[in-house]
């Protein structure tokens, strides 16, 4: 399932004045509501509350700490991230958007760009993991190392290849020589 829902972006000026959003309409065709006078399609962001009966779109259970109530706001995975070095300078923007596993694909990508030094383009398109706690299950990306699935599974967790095409992230990167890149996951399209 290709989810076309939510758009990350990064930017920045010229003295790194920097912003990274990410504007969601949370599920296909948001609410099924549109305006008649712009033709903007309405969010449906009130599922991210919980309902007491049943899970959420994304299968998350329900949770009392996030029932409807006057003044709350629903939980959200978007996780739209500054990254500053210990010179309080910026060095990693970045967000993404796939529901859940927003949050494991902007830390999977900033940990292998901020710790493991790999290039941006190649921890934006490295294979991912993701588990959201419910269901109990390791989700992986189909060309994930086989080896580490496998000590995964030796210590008990269940594993579940998913789609490349359920998560994707955009990014800007200062390296050591302060060039400038910016990336976008091959993961989605658009």
């Amino acid at each position: 399932l290709v989810t076309l829902t939510a758009s990350p972006f990064a930017a920045r000026t010229q003295t790194w004045d920097v912003v990274s959003v990410t504007s969601s309409i949370n599920t296909h065709f948001g609410s099924f509501v549109y305006s008649g006078s712009t033709g903007i399609i309405l969010n449906n962001h009130m599922d991210d509350f919980s309902s007491a009966t049943h899970p959420n779109y994304f299968g998350m259970p329900p949770s009392r700490s996030n029932y409807v109530r006057p003044g709350r706001q629903p939980v959200s995975s978007m996780s739209p991230t500054i990254f500053l070095d210990e010179n309080n300078k910026v060095k990693l923007v970045i967000g993404g958007a796939g529901g859940t596993r927003i949050i494991t694909s902007v830390t999977m990508t900033a940990f292998r760009t901020l710790w493991m030094h790999q290039p941006l383009g190649q921890a934006l398109n490295s294979p991912r993991l993701h588990h959201q706690l419910y269901p109990m299950e390791l989700f992986h990306e189909e060309d994930f190392d086989t080896k580490l699935l496998e000590e995964f599974q030796k210590i008990g967790h269940q594993l579940q290849p998913y789609s490349k095409r359920n998560s994707g992230v955009s990014a800007i990167y200062r390296d050591s020589q302060q060039a400038i890149i910016g990336c976008t996951d091959s993961r989605r399209v658009g």
